[in-house]
């Protein structure tokens, strides 16, 4: 009979899992702390300006914007509170509660903190507890423990990027700026509050604002995508993002810099760039390729490996691997452990990527139908047959191949073979 104990397992795998969103915890604590902050300065700025509309009383209007001519949004604090006055005149002099400055934007800030919470955790939670709970990991708790410390500061870069991201999604027009907006709407009981509020005044999207939105539905959708595939042992998938997220930020930056067009029609372009960032770049440079290669496949590309899929390349560009070339020299032990779902296939590319690297985009092609990978070839050395179609297609000297086999990948090759 077992004598492990159900609850300790489950605080552990908890545990566990909190290490994993240790990172991004951080991270919101950091930018929701600087937003309480300038929530409590908008605080004391909107309470000084009602005091001052409760202060002038029956005074004439003028003489209250003696007090704060430059104030913009005292008038329309003034304003708000007026319309609350009218209204409760139509109401046959109901009195309505007195406003809770300080009641009131604490729960704005609240709501605002608790959905940044959510959507930042989000994507951590879906590769945490997966990491955490799956039996089918042949991990043990100690293992999975120490793959939650990887990539620890990338982690916390791209939790603080979610984070500031959305704080001025649901802030456009900044922290003090918004609050007060958001403010306004709460006590104008002659407006409706929409949600999410206004994204600018124009109502129009901004292209960075855009591309960060694709962005972080890019990187759900692929999180989402690596759980189905039981693909959450490797950390380089943060590494990945934050590189891509750079990428897509400059060219919003970019873009919003051009008036090539429409705001609207831009903001749609980058969105897209930012939904497919992880593809962006390589499908950009396959076509470039294509178009003046007459679309022949751009040479030593991973799409040129037998039996790979849009999938399995962005998994290994994800682990730094964007070539043939690359694959051949990867560190074969750390992409099996990094890729436990494809370990048999990622043998298998690297095995091809050996021999496609020693003999070239061209005499590979040749061997076509007799021989696809380095191990292959080195187990066929001694096979007269063999070695007489190999020549016969002019694919090179097989020893002389063999020997740059071995005296260039050694004891790679060997691991290969066994």
């Amino acid at each position: 009979m077992s004598t492990e104990d159900p609850v300790g397992r489950l605080s552990a795998r908890l545990f566990t899992l909190l290490l994993y969103c240790l990172p991004a915890i951080l991270a919101l604590a950091l930018i929701l702390v600087g937003y309480k902050l300038r929530t409590d300065a908008v605080v004391a700025e909107i309470a000084f300006h009602v005091d001052a509309v409760h202060a002038a009383g029956g005074t004439a209007a003028s003489a209250v914007d003696d007090l704060l001519t430059e104030s913009s949004s005292f008038k329309q604090i003034r304003g708000a509170l007026e319309r609350r006055e009218a209204l409760q005149r139509e109401l046959g002099g109901e009195v309505l509660p007195d406003v809770d400055v300080r009641a009131t934007v604490r729960g704005i800030w609240l709501r605002n903190s608790v959905i940044i919470a959510l959507l930042v955790l989000l994507p951590y939670y879906i590769l945490g507890r997966h990491l955490a709970v799956a039996r089918n990991l042949p991990l043990s708790l100690a293992e999975r423990r120490g793959i939650t410390q990887r990539s620890w500061w990338v982690k916390f870069l791209v939790g603080l990027v979610m984070a500031t991201g959305w704080l001025y999604v649901l802030n456009p027009l900044g922290r003090g700026a918004t609050t007060v907006a958001e403010f306004l709407v709460s006590i104008d009981l002659g407006q409706t509050d929409t949600l999410p509020l206004f994204i600018e005044p124009t109502g129009e999207i901004p292209v960075t604002v855009a591309g960060f939105l694709g962005w972080y539905l890019h990187l759900l959708s692929y999180f989402f995508l690596k759980l189905s595939h039981d693909d959450v042992v490797s950390a380089r998938v943060y590494g990945f993002l934050f590189r891509k997220f750079l990428f897509v930020y400059g060219i919003s930056l970019l873009l919003s810099a051009v008036p090539l067009a429409t705001a609207g029609q831009m903001a749609l372009f980058v969105f897209f760039i930012g939904y497919f960032p992880l593809s962006a770049i390589s499908l950009i440079k396959e076509a470039g390729v294509k178009a003046a290669q007459g679309m022949q496949p751009e040479p030593g590309a991973l799409s040129e490996l037998p039996g790979i899929g849009r999938m399995q390349i962005l998994r290994l560009e994800e682990e730094g691997v964007e070539s043939i070339s690359s694959l051949a020299y990867a560190n074969l032990d750390e992409l099996r452990m990094n890729m436990p779902a494809m370990a048999s296939l990622v043998d298998f590319w690297v095995d091809v990527a050996q021999l496609y690297t020693i003999v070239g985009d061209e005499q590979y092609a040749k061997l076509e139908g007799l021989c696809a990978s380095a191990s292959h070839f080195v187990a066929m050395a001694d096979d007269a047959a063999f070695l007489e179609a190999v020549t016969s297609r002019g694919v090179g000297d097989p020893a002389e191949i063999v020997a740059l086999l071995r005296r260039t990948f050694g004891s790679r090759l060997n691991m290969l073979q066994e």
